[in-house]
């Protein structure tokens, strides 16, 4: 009976890593595409109006998660680069992508023609990179189930 229940909290806590997996990489395309949009709205605004960033931000409508804190930190008033900065150890993006925020957002010091264009060519970079990474996850999710799966069954098969 024991061995029995040995087993099912194998395979409760195999299913429990896959579920924390899947939310991850939800999460982590919830925040690309969030700042994929932040990109887009930034070209928009330096090609029209230009206005400060803290009200660029407000009209900014955010979801929350991991990029909420960024958003805040622009509408207190901080640069965009010192704003990344603050948050770029907690959000889940892959160095890629985070290097291209970061010039990006640090490009903020030039003249409104120059930071269009930085803008422009981030969003260009960052969107080829999210659609890669999109087509990715799914694998990344069937392999991630596939491994977990089998491993809990080696270890059942182990213990009974």
């Amino acid at each position: 009976m024991l061995r029995y229940v040995g087993a099912m909290c194998i395979f409760m806590f195999a299913f429990y890593f896959i579920y924390a997996y899947e939310k991850y990489q939800k999460q982590k395309n919830a925040c690309g595409k969030t700042f994929l949009d932040f990109l887009i709205f930034l070209e928009n605004e330096m090609g029209g109006l230009g206005r400060p960033m803290a009200v660029c931000a407000r009209d900014f409508s955010c979801d929350g998660g991991p990029c909420a804190p960024f958003f805040s930190a622009l509408e207190a008033g901080n640069a965009p680069g010192a704003a990344y900065r603050a948050v770029q150890k907690d959000l889940p993006l892959c160095g890629e992508m985070d290097g291209i925020l970061m010039a990006a957002f640090d490009s903020f010091s030039g003249g409104r023609s120059a930071v269009r264009r930085a803008v422009g060519d981030a969003r260009a970079r960052f969107s080829r990179l999210l659609a890669g990474e999109e087509a990715q996850r799914a694998r990344r999710v069937r392999l991630f189930r596939t491994l977990t799966t089998a491993s809990a069954m080696g270890l059942v098969i182990l213990l009974l």
